[in-house]
């Protein structure tokens, strides 16, 4: 068998097979790839074109397995990264991501005010108090409330957090449940450029409950932190120098990049700071993930309480 390990998250295991011409991918976290399985069986049939074919599968909770088409085409990180400054092919995606999100929107869903909270505040709650217990330095940076970034005073974004869990629920109250994808960042969507097709993959498949619907602003989001500098990060293109009390980095972020950003805020209309506030809880609630890369957590870290502050700032 001819056959490819691909890049996955940790607790995943994807493999091409070149032969069949299609995706395996195994999971050490069984439910999170069932939850990812019954997002594909239970999407309508009208959203299934943005999706690679579902060719076998297994739920099975001790030995979970899905088998998926290959995709032969590049995702928008790669765009992002190598083509930033082509204003036609970015024209053409962000046309192709709106029919997405119209196409979605059809489909409404109901979650209680419990489920909501759960994916925006107790979820963060939850990967704030891992990743404290993972990174020593912030562990002090949090017993001292302030510190310093890029040479200005900001309060730890963790503190801001606590300070202003009034505003994150007076955000929750106002969820749009429709169905949605649940990780739409850039190395999820992929994108043919002969046919100006996106297709998505690794669906979340749970927002507080298990289901495919959520909140359309938590996809908003997950499209504004690849634009934030999230897709730079993961491939390492950043400096920082860290000590207890003071962060100082270097995004190799491009002008294009801002100007796309721009492109998405008005896309996003009037729910611009409340789409901000939830993708700056994005950065923090992600920081556990990458426990591998210390310094690439730290970077995510000072770009979380940016984001943060300025969500605040814009009364999100």
């Amino acid at each position: 068998m001819n056959s490819f390990i691909l890049n996955s998250r940790k607790f995943n295991s994807v493999t091409l097979n070149n032969e069949k011409g299609y995706v395996s991918k195994t999971s050490s976290n069984p439910d999170i790839l069932i939850d990812e399985i019954n997002w594909y069986r239970s999407i309508p049939e009208s959203i299934k074109k943005y999706t690679p074919q579902l060719l076998n599968f297994s739920t099975k909770k001790s030995a979970p397995y899905l088998n998926t088409s290959y995709l032969p085409f590049p995702t928008l990180s790669y765009y992002l990264l190598n083509q930033p400054e082509d204003d036609l092919l970015w024209e053409r995606i962000f046309s192709q991501i709106e029919n997405l999100f119209n196409d979605f929107a059809r489909f409404l869903g109901n979650l209680s005010h419990e489920d909501i909270r759960r994916m925006y505040i107790t979820k963060t709650e939850t990967r704030v108090e891992l990743f404290l217990d993972q990174n020593h330095l912030a562990r002090k940076m949090y017993s001292k409330k302030f510190y310093t970034l890029n040479g200005k005073v900001r309060k730890n974004p963790f503190v801001t957090f606590e300070e202003n869990k009034g505003v994150i629920e007076k955000i929750i109250n106002k969820a749009k449940i429709r169905l949605i994808h649940g990780d739409l960042c850039f190395s999820n969507i992929f994108f043919d450029i002969a046919t100006d097709q996106l297709y998505i993959v690794d669906p979340r498949g749970d927002f507080g409950k298990k289901g495919i619907f959520g909140d359309v602003r938590y996809d908003l989001a997950k499209i504004r932190h690849s634009l934030s500098g999230y897709e730079r990060i993961i491939n390492n293109e950043f400096s920082i120098q860290c000590s207890e009390g003071e962060i100082n980095y270097l995004l190799l972020k491009e002008k294009e990049e801002r100007k796309l950003q721009y492109y998405w805020d008005i896309f996003t209309g009037n729910s611009i700071a409340e789409v901000k506030l939830i993708e700056a809880l994005l950065y923090l609630s992600m920081l556990p993930l990458h426990y591998e890369d210390f310094s690439r957590q730290m970077i995510l870290y000072a770009l979380g309480t940016e984001l943060l502050d300025n969500a605040l700032e814009m009364g999100g």
